[in-house]
């Protein structure tokens, strides 16, 4: 089972794991994600108007602490104004660079050291102080909103996806990708190109975001699903899996859409998530007879679970009699279940709903022919009884399937449904 990555294998002290998640505690935001058995950390943090980001590796340390806001100058690659001060410092092995910005009568200073040795100003030094602030932005992803919005209005779409190629963490192409998503219709080569770019993402969480964001901002090309299904196959988590299928379910499901939501419904392993990404899709108003029957069989295919496969059948029991497509698909559907219980209660809320047509009764009437208990059987038929057209080619075939039942008792209540006795 695939189900969650290895959170943690700790074998003479090493911790590999790929992780993303956020606290929040009143008005306290905190996010963090350790990326790889190198310990390699982020630390996402805001408190009020102060902010703290911190990105720990073997060879270097990053930080970044703010308070207040700050706007970005036009290109998104420096600061135009800030309310009070940010500081950004990046130690390595050689040495410890940092970077004070500071508001001075509505413009910013900014001061810049070495070693906590303040260096002269010169085209040198503003060099090296935009790169530690565009190192922060792009290792961050703070402010994420506002840089995609500047790169789109100087160069695009194309500007932001190139950006992509220098973000450093999962958080912040997560959040690249999302505010790229929300602010731009992209054309199906740049869904594709995002698509590829998100396969970076090792985190389960910030990759289904990022998806989510797609799937829920772009419209889908028959072109564009491999690439979506190739990021999405990065999904090993069965949960993020079965969320990402249920936000299709919120929306208008064209066949591309929902091919690419049966390619990650197929993706899934566990049964109770099957289950419940199923029956989100089969709530869906947008959903085709076609769609309904290919997920269906889809499910039939996937499941184990006779319990789970059960609640999927009597969730589309209500569509078993609007078209032969669905109550073929359904039948096919109930031969992949053993149990007689599981059988019984399937049949039972499909006669229950009721409905026209000799095709599906008389499919309804054979099912009941694979019901191994005596029992199940005959109530399965007494629930078809009492709710079939009493129409001789249906009473014939009634009359089949309950002289199958071997046990008399079972044999004769059921055929007394119709009015009939059992002749031994």
């Amino acid at each position: 089972m695939k189900n969650l990555k290895t959170l943690a294998a700790i074998t003479g002290g090493a911790i590999i794991l790929s992780i993303g998640y956020a606290i929040a505690v009143g008005d306290q935001k905190v996010d963090i994600a350790i990326d790889n058995d190198d310990g390699r950390s982020i630390r996402h943090m805001v408190v009020g108007d102060r902010g703290e980001f911190i990105l720990r590796e073997e060879s270097r340390t990053l930080e970044a602490h703010w308070r207040g806001d700050f706007e970005l100058s036009d290109d998104g690659n420096s600061i135009a104004s800030l309310d009070h001060s940010i500081e950004i410092e990046l130690e390595t092995d050689n040495d410890t660079k940092r970077v004070v910005f500071k508001d001075k009568n509505g413009d910013v200073k900014k001061i810049y050291y070495v070693d906590d040795d303040e260096q002269p100003e010169g085209a040198e030094t503003d060099k090296t102080i935009s790169n530690l602030f565009l190192q922060f932005l792009r290792a961050s992803g703070h402010q994420s909103d506002k840089r995609v919005a500047a790169l789109l209005k100087a160069d695009g779409a194309t500007a932001v996806l190139d950006e992509l190629g220098f973000l450093e963490s999962d958080h912040a192409l997560r959040r690249y990708s999302v505010a790229l998503s929300e602010q731009a219709d992209l054309s199906t080569e740049q869904i594709t190109e995002l698509a590829s770019r998100l396969t970076s993402i090792e985190s389960d969480h910030d990759l289904r975001l990022a998806l989510d964001a797609i799937l829920e901002n772009e419209t889908i090309s028959a072109e564009a699903t491999p690439a979506l299904i190739n990021a999405a196959n990065n999904i090993e988590s069965d949960h993020d899996l079965r969320l990402l299928v249920e936000a299709f379910a919120e929306r208008p499901l064209n066949d591309e859409a929902m091919n690419l939501a049966i390619g990650l419904f197929e993706r899934i392993e566990s049964d109770h998530d099957l289950r419940v990404a199923a029956q989100a899709l089969l709530e869906n108003s947008d959903l085709d007879a076609k769609q309904a029957a290919k997920l269906l069989r889809t499910a039939a295919n996937e499941i184990e679970s006779d319990h789970d496969m059960r609640l999927i059948l009597t969730e589309i029991a209500p569509m078993y009699f609007k078209e032969k497509l669905l109550t073929d698909a359904w039948i096919d559907g109930f031969r992949s279940l053993e149990s007689g219980h599981d059988q019984r209660l399937s049949i039972v809320t499909v006669a229950e709903e009721g409905g026209r047509g000799i095709h599906a009764w008389l499919t309804l009437i054979t099912a009941c022919e694979d019901i191994d208990s005596d029992h199940d059987r005959r109530l399965a038929l007494q629930a078809i009884a009492d709710e079939m057209d009493d129409s001789p080619e249906l009473i014939a075939a009634y009359r089949t399937a309950a002289a199958m039942i071997e046990n008399s008792s079972d044999r004769r209540r059921a055929l007394e449904a119709i009015g009939d006795e059992d002749d031994d």
